[in-house]
């Protein structure tokens, strides 16, 4: 049996920006004489105009870019996939809270009942010891603990498979994962697809300098998921495909686990 336990935390940062007004000492100027109080009022009004009332040209040229790079992020959206979409929407929504001073709403996915048993499980034991949310990047974790005995579910939102983007790493990093025993060498080798030195690291203002083995090599990340997954499934774990993660309830003796199957409504696992 096994407790998985979580924690989530909001950070939340905001910047207040106190408005600025330019105020002219009317009473001041009402004391000198006519062309006296001319001068000093008009420039005075004129610059509150420019500042309060009139519109500031750089204004409009902020709002043309705002209103550029949001014509450029809608073209890019309505390119890609729902969840994606769905995401972003999150990302923005969390955004806009902050920027308006206030938490954005988020829903509670972990719960923790104490001196409780999980209901109707008593007896009957746990299905997996350990269930692994997010399986692109979660597969080396899964793999390793289903590789010392643990009893692995990866839930995957989508299709467990890698994106056709390189990932950037160095060799050396790549070869912990052939130390832990999740690839073979010639594993290794086969998903690395590009290898570079030296890479120039570039500072504003100042010299670039050259740096060798890092980040260097290339490697396919449908290639180095699939081949991940092949040994996850053989060597005994299971994987729950275009299945999302809905929330978590942890009890005394396990945690119980709910998701649901795209379309297909929901299940608990323990």
């Amino acid at each position: 049996m096994a407790t998985m336990r979580a924690r989530t935390e909001a950070f939340g940062a905001s910047v207040a920006r106190k408005p600025c007004f330019l105020r002219v000492p009317r009473g001041a100027a009402t004391n000198c004489g006519r062309s006296s109080a001319r001068r000093f009022l008009q420039p005075a009004e004129r610059i509150s105009a420019t500042r309060i009332g009139r519109r500031d040209p750089r204004a409009g040229a902020s709002a043309e870019v705002t209103s550029t790079a949001n014509s450029l992020v809608r073209k890019f959206l309505d390119n890609q996939d729902e969840g994606l979409v769905k995401g972003y929407k999150i990302a923005s929504s969390y955004w806009e809270g902050m920027k308006r001073q206030k938490s954005a709403s988020y829903k509670t996915v972990l719960t923790q009942v104490a001196g409780e048993s999980a209901p109707g499980r008593s007896g009957s034991g746990v299905d997996y010891d350990v269930v692994v949310c997010g399986g692109n990047l979660g597969i080396a974790i899964a793999l390793a603990l289903q590789n010392r005995g643990h009893r692995v579910l990866i839930v995957e939102r989508r299709l467990l498979r890698g994106r056709t983007q390189e990932w950037n790493a160095s060799r050396k990093e790549c070869m912990n994962l052939v130390k832990a025993g999740l690839l073979s060498l010639s594993d290794l080798e086969d998903v690395i697809i590009s290898e570079f030195n030296p890479n120039r690291v570039t500072f504003k203002g100042g010299e670039d300098v050259w740096v060798e083995d890092i980040l260097n090599v290339g490697v396919a990340p449908d290639e180095l998921v699939s081949r991940l997954k092949e040994r996850f499934l053989a060597a005994g774990g299971h994987v729950r495909e275009l299945c999302e993660f809905r929330s978590a309830t942890v009890y005394e003796d396990m945690a119980v686990v709910e998701v649901r199957d795209v379309g297909r409504g929901k299940r608990g696992l323990g």
